[in-house]
């Protein structure tokens, strides 16, 4: 979700094999940041206060000068897009809306329970006339402190500036209206934000049902879900307005546009869950509704009160499956959930297939004992841990995949001197985790050859005699294998 990644990153999430007597062991990768693995929104992308007009990556409609004065370029922990809120009060401080994993280190093993407050920053700011027209006018506000942020169940930051309302109309920055009651699924809405290396764009769309969303390690309540299909990295944290009443509704935080083909809720690629299972919708993007938001602020300022303000407002139980970050080996006699962290006599728990149950309804829970967790589902699609203190709640997915990758390897081949290849394997995961290889003669031989003959590749490029076939096994992010895949090396 974050375009603030180094070259090279880990993450770590449980995907399951089922089919044999004992669970694979999943191998840690390391995923070489791209375009197309961050595409996930969520990868906000561009740093830049004067992007690249020839980027040509949005078919978006530029905005003007008066256009919704109030979204801006937020530099935080990514790069994204916020907006400032009018709370009816010009002598508040200032606040601004943008997602949580935005505000904070989307990859910390922490997010899906967490719940931050008020931590100052010295270097998070708002870039505002973020327009093609308007470079010179550009004008930089300073964010004093992250009041609050969480992607437990929710996607949301809420960001205080280092200035008042009052002082942001006097330069021209109009804050937006929260609209305070749901949209009706199919209202015409309309998304502005600043792709990565673009300026700010406006993208008519309509709006769809509520729909808990999964992706990766989070579970996201009643996300509005769209057709904008014309959201980009960098347009995290966008806000979604009602084109009637011009009040926004909701905030943009992740999409399925550009997404691998995957039938797994993977980075990139967000999950619908229904009674139906879990399956990615395409050319759908989501965002975070915000009615109701207006409770949390008492006179213009941040004032949060359980039962009134609609978002958790204390971090969830930090009791995270075991595995979570690092996948281990498990013989079938220990096939259960196994959970670890801080618990207390308070602690319940429950444990279900998503679309058939939901966390937050009371059925189902029981205390929690560590020796009295049940066994892991076999059945394919994500499984949810359900861990509970009070009003407290932590989600986290575990997802069962035992189907065999059908993704072809993705091969590059370069020449080197005289018959020589240069041979890259491209990973894609979750469906292109892993490749294994062997050179033949022939086709048919690669098909015939026994496992034994087969090596990991492990991302150093192979250099070839041509011409070869490369023999590729393809292994996908639960470990299980596809067929053998023959190459011709030319």
């Amino acid at each position: 979700m974050s375009s603030n990644l180094p070259d090279s990153f880990e993450f770590k999430r449980v995907h399951l094999n089922l089919r044999s007597s004992s669970f694979k062991k999943i191998q840690t990768m390391k995923f070489i940041v791209s375009l197309a693995f961050v595409a996930l929104l969520n990868a906000c992308g561009g740093s830049s206060g004067s992007p690249d007009q020839t980027g040509g990556q949005t078919t978006g409609k530029p905005i003007t000068l008066t256009d919704q004065t109030g979204v801006a370029r937020y530099h935080g922990q990514s790069d994204c897009t916020a907006f400032v809120l009018d709370l009816r009060n010009d002598a508040a401080p200032a606040y601004a809306l943008t997602n949580g994993h935005c505000a904070q280190n989307f990859s910390d093993p922490d997010t899906p329970y967490a719940v931050l407050r008020h931590r100052a920053t010295t270097t998070d700011r708002l870039v505002f006339f973020y327009t093609a027209s308007t470079q010179a006018a550009q004008k930089t506000v300073q964010v004093s402190e992250i009041t609050y942020s969480s992607m437990n169940q929710t996607d949301l930051a809420v960001l205080r500036l280092n200035a008042t309302v009052g002082q942001l109309r006097a330069q021209g920055i109009e804050p937006i209206q929260i609209h305070n009651s749901p949209l009706v699924s199919g209202s015409p809405i309309q998304v502005i934000g600043a792709p990565s290396s673009e300026f700010l764009q406006q993208v008519a769309c309509q709006q769809g049902p509520r729909v808990d969303v999964t992706e990766f390690v989070w579970v996201w309540s009643q996300l509005q879900s769209n057709d904008c299909a014309e959201i980009y990295p960098g347009m995290s944290g966008s806000p979604v307005f009602d084109t009637v009443s011009r009040k926004a509704v909701g905030v943009i935080n992740t999409t399925t546009v550009g997404m691998s083909e995957t039938r797994n809720c993977y980075l990139g690629s967000p999950c619908e869950i229904s009674a139906q299972g879990t399956r990615p919708r395409s050319q759908t993007s989501y965002a975070v509704p915000i009615d109701g938001l207006a409770a949390c602020f008492v006179q213009g300022q941040w004032a949060p009160q359980a039962g009134v303000c609609p978002l958790p407002l204390a971090s969830g139980p930090a009791l995270l499956p075991q595995g979570l970050f690092s996948p281990m080996h498990h013989p079938s006699s220990s096939r259960r959930w196994q959970l670890e962290g801080s618990s207390s006599a308070a602690t319940e728990v429950k444990f279900i297939t998503a679309g058939q149950d939901r966390c937050n309804t009371d059925t189902g829970y029981q205390t929690y004992q560590s020796d009295r967790l049940p066994l892991l589902p076999t059945q394919e699609g994500v499984h949810l841990a359900c861990v509970r203190e009070g009003h407290r709640l932590t989600v986290h997915p575990i997802e069962v995949d035992n189907s065999a990758p059908t993704t072809a390897p993705m091969v590059e081949v370069a020449p080197l001197d005289g018959a020589a290849r240069r041979v890259s394997l491209l990973f894609k995961p979750p469906e292109a985790s892993g490749y294994e290889t062997a050179t033949s003669t022939t086709e048919a031989r690669c098909r015939a050859l026994p496992d034994s003959a087969f090596t990991p590749y492990f991302r150093v490029p192979l250099v070839l005699d041509a011409p070869v076939h490369l023999c590729v096994k393809v292994s996908d992010r639960a470990g299980n294998t596809g067929p053998v895949w023959a190459q011709t090396i030319p």
